[in-house]
């Protein structure tokens, strides 16, 4: 099965077997986006275990034991590969002509790469900060003109970075604009 199909299958499985209540569960959203990491492997054990490491934040929630490092290690080592851009969006402009992936009404949590933020913050200068659900850390590049102004709670942001030309990347976020930004950790 493609990678393609195999996150189609897994989004349309979640809208099928989760309640209303919990479509909305930040949780399962984690583990949904983790999932999407493992979906390039192509070893069937590696990617179990990958599988298995992806469930990590309903197994702390629910109280369970951990997963064991070797497999949450999986998710958090496996590149993403980020989706095609569509010939809609290609066009809407952007730093480097990138276009904003979160441009359109649909929601983005079944975009492959797509993140929760779990936390950010704001320099003196206006530049910031941000922590991804996969643990990797980012920081706005001191020479993108964009502020963000971002209030809510770190989990409602939801991102996606990627590689752009010259080994730079960029952070698109939905509803929002795209940042320039530099990996820290």
């Amino acid at each position: 099965m493609s990678s393609r199909r195999f996150i189609i299958v897994i989004a349309l499985s979640a809208f099928w077997a989760a309640p209303a209540a919990a479509a909305s569960d930040p949780t399962r959203d984690d583990v949904m986006l983790n999932l999407q990491r493992c979906a390039g492997i192509t070893d069937n054990r590696v990617w179990l275990n990958c599988f298995y490491g992806a469930a990590q934040p309903m197994r702390a929630q629910l109280g369970l034991p951990a997963a064991p490092e070797s497999q949450v290690s999986l998710v958090k080592n496996t590149p993403l590969t980020p989706p095609p851009m569509s010939s809609e969006s290609s066009g809407s402009g952007g730093w480097l002509g990138i276009g904003n992936i979160f441009s359109s009404s649909k929601p983005a949590e079944g975009m492959a790469g797509t993140l929760r933020l779990t936390a950010f913050s704001f320099g003196k200068d206006g530049l910031f900060t941000a922590t991804l659900a996969d643990g990797e850390v980012w920081k706005q590049s001191p020479y993108d003109d964009l502020r963000a102004h971002w209030s809510g709670q770190p989990s409602s942001y939801i991102v996606i970075v990627t590689s752009d030309l010259m080994g730079s990347h960029t952070m698109q976020v939905r509803d929002d604009q795209n940042y320039r930004v530099m990996r820290i950790k």
